[in-house]
């Protein structure tokens, strides 16, 4: 596994900036993902497979697009003819979700090859120790970011990144 990531540069500080505003929501904030999602597949899938969902989508205009709440929604159905894989996740905080899905992706189909892209990665969760840093030992298992942090920010309720970006803050 290897984490890439553009964390010091303007182009970063660029695309980031809409996101780190904590009253955007909405179309606003997707659109922001979206750029983002772009933004990483351009640069560092491409090169990879040789990133935000909609985003990577807009590149990709012929790969699927899966929902997944839990591991368990990815079936052997939706993996038996890939060659690859890409999860998205807008944040990653400690990284056990991503080692869940990735673990359940490897159960259905083991030569996947697998790219995670990210808006943000918690630097903790790919250093020794950290719940990411085991799969650095996997072949086929790539992490791209625009950002790797070292606030260890959790958003929860009305500052969680998934609840802005479908406006649903006011559910939890």
């Amino acid at each position: 596994m290897s984490l890439q990531h553009y964390t010091k540069t303007n182009a970063a500080r660029i695309l980031m900036t809409p996101t780190l505003i904590l009253e955007a929501a909405g179309i606003h904030l997707r659109t922001a993902h979206q750029s983002i999602g772009r933004h990483l597949v351009v640069i560092f899938v491409a090169n990879i497979l040789g990133l935000e969902a909609f985003g990577l989508n807009e590149v990709f205009l012929l790969a699927g697009f899966l929902h997944a709440k839990v591991p368990e929604d990815i079936t052997f159905h939706h993996v038996a003819d890939c060659f690859n894989i890409i999860l998205v996740d807008s944040v990653i905080n400690t990284g056990g979700s991503i080692v869940d899905f990735v673990r359940h992706i490897r159960k259905l189909h083991a030569t996947l090859r697998i790219v995670v892209g990210a808006g943000v990665v918690q630097s903790d969760a790919v250093k020794p120790g950290g719940m990411l840093h085991p799969l650095q030992d996997r072949v086929g298992v790539h992490i791209v970011a625009l950002r790797a942090s070292e606030n260890k920010f959790k958003g929860r309720g009305t500052v969680d990144t998934g609840n802005r970006l479908f406006n649903t803050t006011k559910l939890d």
